[in-house]
This record gives structure tokens, C-alpha cells and sequence, in this order.
């Protein structure tokens, strides 16, 4: 039997399916890594890695095992940050941020930037948080990842940033830099907005 993964809207034999269960809670760094190798490398067998930021973020939660399944099924057609994709993710005119504060970061999540002149989305990452661990995951971000010290850790096609502290002014130059706000989705928000 095979299960429908639409993370590229292809089928990916049952073997390969996540076994992650959100309602467990979110996993260890280590574990999202070693889950995002796995994940990564199950979906490139079948010709259906994720390559484009956003889906790459959504592969992040949910080998974070913070986003579900459902809501990645929902994302997975919403391409080019379509009204779908935005309401899905809750994000309004009113719903960004110019300043960011990891304090204000109660869950993992989704951060989608927006260009403040113009109003296009221009890259998503995902924050995955754990106790008082926070890694920003992302791909196709060069922009962001000069803002840091240190070059990504690269693992299962993305690239990991341990930000759990003093890393807000990293993220805080690369908005002012690009003229950025940005849009923070609580992984629980965008499931419960993709179980509606």
C-alpha cells in the first residue's frame, strides 16, 4: 500500500513515511537532525526532496515532530506563498514583526520574511525550539546565514543555526539589512489552522 506524501504531491511508499506523532512533542536537536537526515534521504530515493525554502522548513517541522502531517499535506499545493499558504500560516498585514526576540518565542515554528517595501515573502525557515534550545533551520538563505559566526551545520538538506543565545542581533541584521519583517506561525497554530 502506498501513502500519499505531498510534501512534492507524490507518492512515497508507506516504509518511508514519518512515523513521527506530533501529540509526542517536539524531539531533541540531535534527533531533528538525525530525523531530517533520514527524512531527506527517503524522500531523494523517490525523486521528492524538497528544494524551495518554505518546503523545506515544513520538512524541518516535521521531522521536529511539530508540524503534522495534515498541515504538510495542506502546504504542499500552496505554492509561491499563495493566499492559501498565507492563511494557513495566519500571516496578515498586520501579523509582522521588524524586531526579533528569541524570549518571544514560546514554541517551534514557522518565520516566513517579508520585504517591508514591497510586501513579497522573500524566504521561511524553521525555528525549532526545545526546552531552552532554539535552532533557526532553513535552505537557500545565504543572505541570513552571513549574519552568523559560524557557516551552517549542514544535515538532511538544510542548514542548522543553534541560536538559543545571543544570536537575536544575528537575525535582527539580517531584517534591517534586507528591510525584513518577518512572520512567526506557532507550529500548534498552523495545525490546528490545517485540521479547519
Amino acid at each position: 500500500m502506498q501513502a500519499i506524501s505531498r510534501l512534492t504531491c507524490g507518492c512515497i511508499p508507506s516504509q518511508y513515511q514519518d512515523s513521527n506523532n506530533v501529540s509526542s512533542g517536539v524531539v531533541s536537536a540531535s534527533k531533528l537532525k538525525s530525523n531530517m537526515v533520514k527524512r531527506f534521504n527517503q524522500l531523494e530515493e523517490t525523486g521528492q526532496q524538497p528544494h524551495i525554502c518554505y518546503q523545506i522548513a515544513v520538512h524541518a517541522g516535521r521531522a521536529g515532530n511539530a508540524i503534522s502531517q495534515q498541515a504538510e499535506e495542506r502546504l504542499a499545493p500552496e505554492l509561491n506563498y499563495s493566499q492559501g499558504y498565507k492563511d494557513l500560516m495566519g500571516i496578515t498585514p498586520t501579523s509582522g514583526r521588524s524586531d526579533f526576540d528569541s524570549r518571544q518565542i514560546p514554541e517551534s515554528g514557522i518565520l516566513n520574511f517579508q520585504s517591508r517595501e514591497t510586501g513579497r515573502m522573500v524566504h521561511t525557515a524553521y525555528l525549532h525550539k526545545e526546552g531552552n534550545s532554539l535552532h533557526l533551520v532553513h535552505a537557500n538563505g545565504l543572505a541570513l546565514d552571513v549574519e552568523f559566526p559560524k557557516n551552517p551545520e549542514l544535515q538532511g538538506g538544510a542548514g542548522f543555526h543553534d541560536i538559543s543565545t545571543g544570536s537575536d542581533m544575528n537575525l535582527q541584521r539580517y531584517l534591517n539589512k534586507n528591510g525584513l519583517q518577518f512572520h512567526y506561525t506557532k507550529a500548534s497554530d498552523l495545525n490546528t489552522n490545517a485540521a479547519r
